[in-house]
Protein backbone atom coordinates (compact mmCIF):
# COMPACT_ATOMS: atom_id res chain seq x y z
CA UNK A 1 0.00 0.00 0.00
CA UNK A 2 1.42 3.35 -1.00
CA UNK A 3 1.97 6.04 1.65
CA UNK A 4 2.18 9.78 1.18
CA UNK A 5 3.59 12.66 3.20
CA UNK A 6 0.86 14.16 5.36
CA UNK A 7 2.07 17.65 4.52
CA UNK A 8 3.24 17.81 0.89
CA UNK A 9 1.59 14.58 -0.30
CA UNK A 10 4.90 13.36 -1.74
CA UNK A 11 5.17 9.60 -2.06
CA UNK A 12 7.04 8.03 0.87
CA UNK A 13 9.52 5.19 0.90
CA UNK A 14 11.64 3.49 3.54
CA UNK A 15 14.47 6.01 3.13
CA UNK A 16 12.53 9.29 3.37
CA UNK A 17 9.71 8.23 5.73
CA UNK A 18 9.85 10.12 9.06
CA UNK A 19 7.48 9.51 11.98
CA UNK A 20 6.39 12.59 13.93
CA UNK A 21 6.50 11.96 17.68
CA UNK A 22 4.86 8.73 18.71
CA UNK A 23 1.77 9.19 16.54
CA UNK A 24 0.72 7.39 13.38
CA UNK A 25 1.76 10.47 11.46
CA UNK A 26 4.45 10.37 8.77
CA UNK A 27 6.05 13.03 6.60
CA UNK A 28 8.89 13.13 4.12
CA UNK A 29 12.43 13.94 5.21
CA UNK A 30 12.30 17.44 3.71
CA UNK A 31 9.09 18.37 5.56
CA UNK A 32 10.44 16.87 8.80
CA UNK A 33 13.55 19.06 8.71
CA UNK A 34 11.64 22.16 7.64
CA UNK A 35 8.50 22.01 9.80
CA UNK A 36 9.49 20.03 12.90
CA UNK A 37 12.15 19.99 15.62
CA UNK A 38 14.18 17.18 17.13
CA UNK A 39 14.11 16.10 20.78
CA UNK A 40 17.70 16.12 22.06
CA UNK A 41 17.06 13.01 24.16
CA UNK A 42 15.25 10.54 21.89
CA UNK A 43 16.07 12.41 18.61
CA UNK A 44 12.51 12.06 17.34
CA UNK A 45 10.89 14.80 15.27
CA UNK A 46 8.06 16.53 17.14
CA UNK A 47 5.96 19.66 16.82
CA UNK A 48 7.77 22.68 18.18
CA UNK A 49 5.01 23.31 20.74
CA UNK A 50 5.63 19.81 22.13
CA UNK A 51 9.22 20.70 23.09
CA UNK A 52 10.16 21.92 26.56
CA UNK A 53 13.46 23.44 27.62
CA UNK A 54 14.83 21.33 30.45
CA UNK A 55 18.10 22.83 31.58
CA UNK A 56 20.02 23.46 28.35
CA UNK A 57 18.20 20.89 26.21
CA UNK A 58 15.03 20.84 24.15
CA UNK A 59 13.07 17.79 25.25
CA UNK A 60 9.83 16.26 24.03
CA UNK A 61 6.92 15.76 26.43
CA UNK A 62 7.45 12.00 26.53
CA UNK A 63 11.13 12.26 27.52
CA UNK A 64 10.33 15.06 29.94
CA UNK A 65 7.84 12.87 31.84
CA UNK A 66 10.16 9.88 31.82
CA UNK A 67 13.53 11.44 32.67
CA UNK A 68 12.89 14.81 34.37
CA UNK A 69 11.17 16.23 37.44
CA UNK A 70 10.09 19.76 38.30
CA UNK A 71 11.80 21.27 41.34
CA UNK A 72 8.90 22.65 43.41
CA UNK A 73 11.05 25.44 44.81
CA UNK A 74 12.78 27.04 41.81
CA UNK A 75 10.27 25.57 39.31
CA UNK A 76 12.91 24.34 36.86
CA UNK A 77 13.16 20.90 35.27
CA UNK A 78 16.05 18.74 36.43
CA UNK A 79 17.08 15.20 35.57
CA UNK A 80 15.38 12.73 37.88
CA UNK A 81 18.71 11.00 38.44
CA UNK A 82 20.16 14.26 39.85
CA UNK A 83 17.21 15.13 42.09
CA UNK A 84 17.32 14.74 45.87
CA UNK A 85 14.47 13.60 48.09
CA UNK A 86 13.06 16.06 50.60
CA UNK A 87 10.15 14.93 52.81
CA UNK A 88 8.83 12.73 49.99
CA UNK A 89 9.34 15.34 47.25
CA UNK A 90 12.12 15.55 44.67
CA UNK A 91 14.00 18.79 44.19
CA UNK A 92 17.33 20.04 42.87
CA UNK A 93 20.41 19.92 45.09
CA UNK A 94 20.97 23.66 44.82
CA UNK A 95 17.59 24.53 46.30
CA UNK A 96 18.02 22.06 49.13
CA UNK A 97 21.39 23.63 49.96
CA UNK A 98 20.35 27.27 49.45
CA UNK A 99 16.92 27.26 51.07
CA UNK A 100 16.93 24.42 53.61
CA UNK A 101 18.96 23.53 56.67
CA UNK A 102 18.93 21.01 59.52
CA UNK A 103 17.13 21.80 62.79
CA UNK A 104 19.48 21.20 65.73
CA UNK A 105 16.58 20.00 67.85
CA UNK A 106 14.97 17.27 65.71
CA UNK A 107 17.55 16.88 62.89
CA UNK A 108 14.87 17.47 60.22
CA UNK A 109 15.48 19.53 57.07
CA UNK A 110 13.31 22.67 57.15
CA UNK A 111 13.27 25.97 55.29
CA UNK A 112 15.97 28.29 56.55
CA UNK A 113 13.51 31.15 56.98
CA UNK A 114 11.59 29.02 59.52
CA UNK A 115 14.67 28.36 61.67
CA UNK A 116 15.38 30.60 64.63
CA UNK A 117 18.77 30.91 66.25
CA UNK A 118 18.67 30.66 70.04
CA UNK A 119 21.26 30.55 72.81
CA UNK A 120 21.04 27.35 74.82
CA UNK A 121 23.61 26.41 77.46
CA UNK A 122 26.15 28.79 75.90
CA UNK A 123 25.62 27.28 72.44
CA UNK A 124 23.85 28.77 69.42
CA UNK A 125 21.23 26.41 67.99
CA UNK A 126 19.04 26.67 64.90
CA UNK A 127 15.58 25.42 65.87
CA UNK A 128 12.37 24.87 63.90
CA UNK A 129 8.99 26.13 65.23
CA UNK A 130 7.99 22.65 66.44
CA UNK A 131 11.09 22.35 68.61
CA UNK A 132 10.81 25.91 69.89
CA UNK A 133 7.19 25.37 70.92
CA UNK A 134 7.50 21.79 72.13
CA UNK A 135 11.01 21.05 73.38
CA UNK A 136 12.25 24.41 74.62
CA UNK A 137 10.95 27.41 76.54
CA UNK A 138 12.05 31.02 76.82
CA UNK A 139 12.51 31.83 80.51
CA UNK A 140 10.61 34.98 81.48
CA UNK A 141 13.31 35.83 84.00
CA UNK A 142 16.74 35.32 82.41
CA UNK A 143 15.36 35.41 78.82
CA UNK A 144 17.32 32.31 77.82
CA UNK A 145 16.02 29.20 76.06
CA UNK A 146 15.94 26.05 78.17
CA UNK A 147 14.63 22.45 77.81
CA UNK A 148 10.85 22.40 78.35
CA UNK A 149 10.99 19.49 80.82
CA UNK A 150 12.87 21.69 83.30
CA UNK A 151 10.35 24.55 83.09
CA UNK A 152 8.13 25.80 85.87
CA UNK A 153 4.83 27.54 85.04
CA UNK A 154 3.61 29.99 87.65
CA UNK A 155 1.09 32.83 87.61
CA UNK A 156 1.06 33.06 83.80
CA UNK A 157 4.87 32.98 83.55
CA UNK A 158 7.37 30.28 82.63
CA UNK A 159 10.76 29.93 84.30
CA UNK A 160 13.83 27.79 83.70
CA UNK A 161 15.18 25.50 86.40
CA UNK A 162 17.76 28.06 87.53
CA UNK A 163 15.28 30.91 87.93
CA UNK A 164 12.44 28.73 89.18
CA UNK A 165 13.97 28.62 92.66
CA UNK A 166 12.77 32.17 93.16
CA UNK A 167 9.20 31.32 92.11
CA UNK A 168 8.73 27.52 92.30
CA UNK A 169 9.44 24.56 94.55
CA UNK A 170 10.59 21.00 93.98
CA UNK A 171 8.07 18.22 94.61
CA UNK A 172 9.58 15.74 97.08
CA UNK A 173 7.90 12.84 95.30
CA UNK A 174 8.33 13.33 91.52
CA UNK A 175 11.20 15.85 91.83
CA UNK A 176 9.55 18.22 89.35
CA UNK A 177 9.38 22.00 89.73
CA UNK A 178 5.90 23.23 90.59
CA UNK A 179 4.47 26.70 91.18
CA UNK A 180 4.94 27.60 94.82
CA UNK A 181 1.25 28.32 95.35
CA UNK A 182 0.34 24.78 94.19
CA UNK A 183 2.65 22.88 96.54
CA UNK A 184 0.94 21.03 99.40
CA UNK A 185 2.76 20.65 102.74
CA UNK A 186 2.14 17.17 104.15
CA UNK A 187 3.30 15.21 107.14
CA UNK A 188 3.62 11.56 106.13
CA UNK A 189 4.62 9.11 108.88
CA UNK A 190 6.31 11.90 110.81
CA UNK A 191 8.15 13.31 107.80
CA UNK A 192 7.39 16.76 106.36
CA UNK A 193 6.99 16.71 102.56
CA UNK A 194 6.21 19.27 99.86
CA UNK A 195 4.04 17.51 97.29
CA UNK A 196 2.61 18.64 93.93
CA UNK A 197 -1.13 18.20 93.19
CA UNK A 198 -0.56 15.27 90.80
CA UNK A 199 1.45 13.25 93.31
CA UNK A 200 -0.98 14.11 96.10
CA UNK A 201 -3.86 12.75 94.03
CA UNK A 202 -2.08 9.66 92.72
CA UNK A 203 0.16 8.56 95.62
CA UNK A 204 -1.33 9.70 98.94
CA UNK A 205 -4.57 9.40 100.86
CA UNK A 206 -5.88 10.64 104.21
CA UNK A 207 -7.20 8.26 106.84
CA UNK A 208 -10.80 9.26 107.59
CA UNK A 209 -10.36 8.37 111.28
CA UNK A 210 -7.06 9.88 112.42
CA UNK A 211 -6.87 12.34 109.48
CA UNK A 212 -3.21 11.60 108.92
CA UNK A 213 -1.83 11.19 105.40
CA UNK A 214 -0.31 7.88 104.24
CA UNK A 215 0.92 6.40 100.96
CA UNK A 216 -2.04 4.84 99.16
CA UNK A 217 -0.44 1.41 99.53
CA UNK A 218 -0.95 1.72 103.31
CA UNK A 219 -4.59 2.83 103.16
CA UNK A 220 -7.47 0.34 103.18
CA UNK A 221 -10.85 1.31 101.78
CA UNK A 222 -14.00 -0.31 103.09
CA UNK A 223 -17.16 1.08 101.58
CA UNK A 224 -16.56 4.82 101.41
CA UNK A 225 -14.23 4.90 104.43
CA UNK A 226 -10.42 5.04 104.26
CA UNK A 227 -8.40 3.52 107.11
CA UNK A 228 -4.74 3.29 108.01
CA UNK A 229 -3.66 -0.05 109.51
CA UNK A 230 -3.88 1.21 113.10
CA UNK A 231 -7.33 2.78 112.72
CA UNK A 232 -8.58 -0.26 110.82
CA UNK A 233 -7.59 -2.51 113.74
CA UNK A 234 -9.28 -0.22 116.24
CA UNK A 235 -12.42 0.06 114.12
CA UNK A 236 -12.53 -3.68 113.48
CA UNK A 237 -12.39 -4.45 117.21
CA UNK A 238 -15.90 -2.99 117.56
CA UNK A 239 -17.38 -4.80 114.56
CA UNK A 240 -19.38 -7.97 114.77
CA UNK A 241 -18.09 -11.13 113.10
CA UNK A 242 -20.21 -10.64 109.97
CA UNK A 243 -18.95 -7.09 109.42
CA UNK A 244 -15.33 -8.15 109.83
CA UNK A 245 -15.76 -11.05 107.42
CA UNK A 246 -17.26 -8.69 104.82
CA UNK A 247 -14.33 -6.32 105.32
CA UNK A 248 -11.87 -9.16 104.74
CA UNK A 249 -13.70 -10.16 101.57
CA UNK A 250 -13.68 -6.56 100.31
CA UNK A 251 -9.97 -6.09 100.94
CA UNK A 252 -8.96 -9.45 99.51
CA UNK A 253 -6.76 -9.93 102.55
CA UNK A 254 -6.74 -13.73 102.16
CA UNK A 255 -4.17 -13.42 99.36
CA UNK A 256 -1.27 -14.51 101.56
CA UNK A 257 2.22 -13.29 100.76
CA UNK A 258 1.12 -9.80 99.69
CA UNK A 259 2.37 -7.13 102.05
CA UNK A 260 -0.80 -5.04 101.94
CA UNK A 261 -2.94 -8.15 102.35
CA UNK A 262 -1.01 -9.21 105.44
CA UNK A 263 -1.35 -5.75 106.96
CA UNK A 264 -5.11 -5.81 106.48
CA UNK A 265 -5.27 -9.39 107.68
CA UNK A 266 -3.36 -8.48 110.84
CA UNK A 267 -5.66 -5.52 111.41
CA UNK A 268 -8.79 -7.63 111.09
CA UNK A 269 -7.39 -10.81 112.62
CA UNK A 270 -5.25 -9.80 115.66
CA UNK A 271 -2.65 -12.17 117.01
CA UNK A 272 -3.38 -14.17 120.21
CA UNK A 273 -1.29 -11.69 122.19
CA UNK A 274 -3.45 -8.77 121.09
CA UNK A 275 -6.26 -7.37 123.21
CA UNK A 276 -8.35 -6.78 120.09
CA UNK A 277 -11.45 -8.82 119.40
CA UNK A 278 -10.63 -11.83 117.14
CA UNK A 279 -12.42 -12.39 113.88
CA UNK A 280 -13.26 -16.03 114.68
CA UNK A 281 -14.70 -17.54 117.82
CA UNK A 282 -12.64 -20.03 119.83
CA UNK A 283 -14.86 -22.95 118.74
CA UNK A 284 -14.53 -22.21 115.04
CA UNK A 285 -12.84 -25.05 113.17
CA UNK A 286 -10.04 -24.63 110.64
CA UNK A 287 -12.38 -25.78 107.84
CA UNK A 288 -14.91 -23.13 108.81
CA UNK A 289 -12.19 -20.48 108.77
CA UNK A 290 -11.09 -21.54 105.30
CA UNK A 291 -14.72 -21.55 104.09
CA UNK A 292 -15.12 -17.97 105.26
CA UNK A 293 -12.00 -16.89 103.39
CA UNK A 294 -13.22 -18.62 100.24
Amino acid sequence: MEEFCHRCRRKLNAKNKIQIGYKDFYVCEECAEEKYSKCEICHRHVCEQDLVFAGSKSVCISCLCEKYVLCPHCETFIKAANAVDFHGHLMCKKCKTDYFDVCDGCNRNVEKEELEEVRLNRKTLSLCPDCLNGKYILCDDCREWKPAETACHWNGHVYCEGCAGFHCKLCDSCKKLVAENKIENLTVKGRSLEICPDCLRKKYCECDTCHETFPKSEIYTIGSEHYCAKCLREAASGWDEERRREALHTLGAVVLGLWAGRKAYEALCPSPDSDDKPLFSENCSEDEKQDRFD
